[in-house]
């Protein structure tokens, strides 16, 4: 994983830990709640990250709810091809909440990491473990085969994500596997039962055909969700704080979802 640049990163204080063999980096706000605590997962097409904007992202969602999150460094390809990661990510929220450090665990990422975040939730829920009480997915990498025929439309749009490059990555990180599974492509899961759930996606990303597939899917089986389309943006824009307005007003969106009430 790449380090944060300092010990501390904004107002929040930096430490490692290894979690169940897994190395993960906390972060703590001044006010820390002992109540909460947010699980992010970079993104980085499964092949590297994080980079130097999701620490600033995450610290700013820190400093403003008082949560402290976690964020894991799960394994990436080609060393560590599925289900590693994703075994990563389950052993570290297990442990987490065996011991007890947060009443509420709330589970997010962005791009890949926001994929990944979803089939985690469906293989807790495959288990009949008890999920986090939120989800967030900021411009999430929903469905590996890149096949929704609208995809084609938006791509020209897309000055960010290449379809090619996302695909060859996305075989990587199956390897061999059938990669149409709803625990690889988690927009084929079952969403019934999924806690309240945030979605941000950009209208320029190539992404937005399969948020709109989730939508669909998550409000039909009930899911309280909070959607937002961004206008004219491109992939992973709400990282790009505190230089762009629209990223600052997305992290404020992130903010209220982790503390409001449901």
């Amino acid at each position: 994983m790449k380090k944060p640049p300092a010990k501390v990163v904004g107002n929040c204080r930096v430490r490692q830990e290894t979690v169940k063999g897994v190395s993960c980096i906390f972060l703590d706000p001044p006010c820390k709640s002992l109540e909460k605590e947010l699980i992010f997962l970079h993104g980085g097409a499964f092949t590297s990250g994080p980079i130097i904007c999701h620490w600033g992202m995450l610290a700013r969602v820190c400093e403003k709810t008082g949560i402290c999150a976690v964020m894991v460094d799960y394994g990436l390809v080609p060393e560590n091809p599925f289900p590693d990661g994703l075994n990563d990510v389950i052993s570290v929220y297990n442990a987490l909440r065996r011991e007890g450090r947060a009443d509420r665990i709330y589970l997010m990422g962005d791009s890949s990491g926001g994929g990944l975040a979803l089939s985690a939730m469906l293989a807790l829920k495959d288990k009949q473990e008890r999920l986090p009480e939120k989800l967030g997915l900021l411009s999430p990498w929903l469905d590996l085969t890149l096949s929704h025929p609208e995809i084609e439309t938006i791509r020209k749009y897309d000055q960010l994500l290449s379809k090619e490059d996302l695909i060859e990555a996305g075989r990587a990180y199956a390897d061999g596997h059938d990669w149409t599974h709803y625990l690889l492509s988690p927009i084929n899961g079952d969403f019934t039962g999924l806690p309240p759930t945030l979605v941000l996606v950009g209208t320029h990303e190539i992404f937005l055909c399969d948020c709109r597939r989730f939508k669909e899917k998550a409000l039909s089986a009930g899911v309280t969700l909070t959607y937002q389309e961004w206008d004219s943006m491109f992939h992973d824009w709400m990282a790009l704080i505190p230089a762009m307005r629209q990223a600052n007003q997305a992290v404020d969106v992130i903010i209220d979802f982790l503390k409001s009430y449901f």
